[in-house]
Parts: structure tokens; sequence; C-alpha cells
């Protein structure tokens, strides 16, 4: 894609990625009529594991500003520009906030935004990874998927862009006391409170989760995780409902633990519900995520395209295709049901391997096994281990300085 300017979706603005400055100082030198600008916003994903993106959304909301703020520029109103990014592991962060901007800020459709990229010959496949460090991928998150569960949250009036509140969403995302995020208007997605400090963070006592759960009118507190890591008594003697909803990390949720989940959704009425696991995205979002595909019409990759968004890293290995099922579920009250086709008869001669398909990785989340059990999955790690390598990443995500919200007044235009 070197050098070359996409179709563009904007009159005046196109996106185009290089291979290096030299290719750049090329292209501006070739056509100085035109103002090329970049961004360093999309550097700013910090990954656990293999996981790259999508960029979260304080950073979205600051490259939008930032965006505007040349395309409205006095000096460059009669300038066509082009956006661009370099052909490395930042580029997928670029076209997304790019395709953002043109969605959430312009108006355009999901698939007029995207259209043009799906017409570069040659382009390289922009998917997100998840959380984990397994370089085989079963599952597709694209770029359009991350889109329309931005729109459809956006429809729902669950946020705007000139609406959300940054320094708020700061004051909360991953603190030396507290790890959490109001993903939706109905959930706090959190990292497990403790009482001592360990090697990936300080003390998380839920002391301190109290006055701030209070704020964020949560009512109950669900723990997804084993419960020995703090005082489970702080919660309910502070006036919230507390509910124990255990299951191994890294793995799916039995259909009784998605009922019993949605059921105190339900009883909470306008509360908000506050949701834990050990890094406060695995299990927990995918509860909150089968909440958004019943309730509020999501498909499994809108929804957890949207909550990465919200939370970075939200959703992991199997829990992903456990929600494609949840996705196809059919209802009885909050409990979800699947219809099982019986086994085919195999053809004669057919060669019986011992990899697993996509399908069997599926039907091995309902099973509510162990990522370890999966053996037909290319490098899998274990459940612990995999946690462990979350929870370290979380410790190793060093703190970005913040992009300003304010409107330059002037900009450098050559």
């Amino acid at each position: 894609m070197s050098g070359r300017i996409s179709p563009p979706c904007h009159s005046r603005v196109s996106y185009c990625a290089f291979s290096d400055e030299g290719a750049i100082r090329k292209a501006i030198e070739k056509d100085p009529e035109l103002f090329y600008f970049s961004s360093a916003i999309p550097e700013n994903y910090i990954p656990f594991c293999l996981d790259n993106g999508p960029i979260h959304m304080p950073h979205l909301v600051r490259f939008c500003h930032e965006f505007a703020s040349r395309l409205h520029h006095k000096n460059l109103q009669t300038r066509k520009l082009v956006f661009y990014s370099y052909e490395d592991n930042h580029m997928i962060n670029s076209v997304f906030l790019f395709t953002s901007y043109m969605v959430l800020v312009e108006g355009y459709s999901v698939r007029d935004a995207w259209a043009p990229f799906e017409s570069i010959p040659g382009l390289p496949s922009l998917l997100f990874h998840d959380a984990t460090n397994t370089r085989h991928q079963t599952f597709r998150l694209t770029i359009p998927d991350v889109l329309n569960g931005l729109v459809k949250a956006f429809d729902l009036a669950w946020y705007t862009l000139g609406g959300f509140d940054v320094d708020v969403y700061d004051a909360l995302y991953e603190k030396e006391t507290h790890d959490m995020c109001l993903v939706t208007p109905r959930f706090v997605a959190f990292a497990t409170p403790k009482d001592q400090p360990d090697e990936y963070s300080f003390a998380r006592r839920p002391k301190d989760h109290v006055d701030i759960f209070r704020a964020l009118q949560v009512t109950d507190v669900v723990r997804l995780s084993e419960g020995w890591r703090y005082d489970e008594a702080v919660f309910p003697d502070n006036g919230f409902g507390y509910h124990v909803l255990e299951f191994e990390d890294c793995t799916c949720p039995s259909p009784k633990v998605v009922q019993e989940f949605l059921d105190v959704v339900d009883r909470a009425g306008s509360g908000v519900v506050a949701v834990h696991c050990l890094a406060g995205i695995g299990r927990t979002g995918t509860l909150i995520a089968c909440h958004m595909i019943k309730n509020d019409g999501f498909t499994a990759a809108e929804a957890i395209g949207f909550l990465r968004v919200m939370r970075p890293g939200s959703v992991i290995a199997q829990q992903q295709h456990f929600l494609e099922k949840i996705e196809k579920a059919t209802w009885r009250g909050n409990l979800p049901e699947w219809h099982v086709e019986a086994p085919k008869p195999l053809v004669a001669n057919t060669v019986l391997t011992s990899g697993r398909s996509h399908s069997v990785l599926e039907d091995r989340c309902m099973e509510n096994l162990t990522v370890s059990d999966s053996k037909g999955v290319e490098c899998m790690p274990s459940a612990n281990s995999m946690a462990r390598d979350v929870e370290k990443g979380q410790a190793q995500r060093s703190r970005h300085s913040m992009f300003s919200l304010v409107e330059h007044d002037e900009c450098a235009v050559g």
C-alpha cells in the first residue's frame, strides 16, 4: 500500500500508509498541494499479550478532536488532506481511528467508511488479536465489527463523543487502589480487589471501592473468580447485593451461570452491576456481553469489539466462540438453549485427524472445559499460565501521557 492514497470516503480527506519516512517525503514532494498529517495516538495501545487493539475510548475521543482540528483549521480550508501512518503493527489502529472519525463524526455508514479499504489490492489483513499469547487465531474480529458495536452503543444513547468524560474514565482505569471501567450504563467491569499487594499490583482493598461504587450508582457486586483475595463481607456490609458465580479462569460459563447472572441484573432494576473476575476482562467481559447480546441486540463480534474499546482485553480465547453460541441461542427466560444436531454419518474413505475444528472448539466452550483441555488449539497455554500472562501484562502496561482535548489554534502548514 506504500505511496497509494486510498479512494476517499470524504471530499477532502484520504488515508495512506507508507513503508518509511523516505516514502513519505517523496509523496509530499510529488504533490505539495496535499497536506499530510499523522497522529501518535494509534501507537498508544499497550498490549497485555499479543493483543493489538482496538484503541480504547478515551484515545478515540482525543483522536476525533485532533482530527477535527486539522480538518477545520483556518489555514487548511482549501486544502485536501491525507492522514497517513506506517505499514507496521499500529496500522490497524490508524485505520480504525480514521474510519471511526468518518462514522461517528462525519456520519458515514460503516459500509461506506470501510469500502475504500476493501478495494486496495494487497492491503494487509487487519484483524484484532485477543489478549492471549496464542498465535493461531480462530476468531476474526474486524474493524467493521468494532465500528458496528460503537454505532449500536451510540444509537442506544449509551455514550456520545461530546458527552464522554475522559477524566472520569482515566480516574477509574488501572489505578493503584482500583482498576475499573463503566463499560455500559448498566455495568462496571473491574479487576479483583485484594487485601495484600503482590508482584503485579498494589493492594486494591474492597473498602477503596465502596465510595466509587456509590458514585457510579452500583447496587450489586458479582464475583466470578475465587474469593480468597479479599474480605468479602465489605460489600454486603456496605449495602451492596453480593453474588458469587464462580467458574474457572479463561473458560466459558455454563448456561446455568449465564441464567443466574442475567437474573441478578434483572433484579437490580435500574441499578448498576459491578462485575469482577481476576483481571476483569475475560470472564467479566463474557457475561456482560451475554447481556448485551440478549437484551440490546448486539452480535457477538459487535459486543466483543465494543467492550474492548471500553475495557481493553475484554473476552479471550474460547470465550469469543462461546458468545457466537449465545448469539444463536434460544432463550427460556434467562437460560440459553441450543439445538444440538445429530452427528452426520461418515462418508466412505473419510480420514480422521487429531486436530480439532473451529466447531469443536465452540463445543468445548459449552462443556466449560479449561483451556488446557482444548488440545486442538495451537499454542494455547494453560488457564493458569494465561491468567498469569494477563496479570503480568497489566503490571507492565505503562501509563502514557494523554493528549490535550483543546483544539490547536495554529498548525504547521506547508
